[in-house]
């Protein structure tokens, strides 16, 4: 399977993903792009850097193509650091609307994907672990809520989902909730995969109802 691990900055997701792959053998895929275009991780981000001053409509082409290159490189058994719905996060519009649903078109979807659910206060408790002058803390759009607009677009996109909310347990029992989601998913078809999500994600938002509200927020 493919499996992609979602969430906003701070969440946790890059080292459950890697806790994850390591534990069932699966392949930790981050950065695809990087890795196509043969860059180190420092020539990749000064690349980045300038595809930042550009539209969104060109970084949703660029991050995109390397959603849809992840898809394509042959291999299974993968579990992406980020795909689509940070894509979509950060560069989806209602003008370029059309671009993200020419990526549903192609298939750019993982066979499953998990959002990782974290607050906005126990982010900001990781990020300042990790460095306590993260420049990341200073960027409004990393510390918004984010959350709403995945789901609003892994909805609208019938796309095969389970929501995590990570305050509500340690990173060892995410780790081993995800390995057995897993373990439950490998094998079945991709409907049957998405009828399994709808009931996990019914019994997950029954359970955080707050949560819930502010995910959907705006939504009748």
């Amino acid at each position: 399977m493919i499996i992609a691990i979602e969430g906003m900055d701070g969440s946790g997701k890059s080292s459950i993903s890697k806790k994850v792959a390591e534990k069932i053998g699966y392949e930790y895929l981050e950065k695809p792009l990087r890795k196509y275009l043969n860059m180190s991780d420092s020539e990749f981000e000064n690349l980045c850097q300038k595809i930042y001053l550009l539209d969104d409509n060109l970084k949703a082409l660029f991050f995109g193509f390397g959603n849809l290159l992840a898809m394509k490189t042959g291999k299974y058994n993968i579990i992406l650091d980020k795909h689509i719905l940070s894509t979509y996060f950060w560069n989806g519009t209602n003008e370029n609307e059309c671009l993200f649903n020419n990526f549903i078109n192609m298939g750019i979807f993982p066979d499953l994907t998990i959002i990782l659910y974290a607050s906005i206060e126990s982010r900001i408790r990781h990020i300042k672990i990790r460095s306590i002058d993260d420049k990341d803390l200073l960027d409004q759009k990393k510390m918004s809520f984010g959350y709403d607009k995945m789901i609003d677009f892994a909805e609208k996109s019938n796309m095969s989902y389970i929501f995590i909310n990570g305050d509500e347990l340690s990173f060892d029992e995410i780790v081993n909730r995800i390995v057995a989601i897993i373990n439950e998913c490998d094998g079945l078809t991709k409907e049957d995969i998405l009828n399994y999500c709808s009931a996990v994600n019914t019994v997950e938002y029954e359970k955080n109802k707050k949560v819930k509200k502010l995910c959907f927020r705006g939504k009748k």
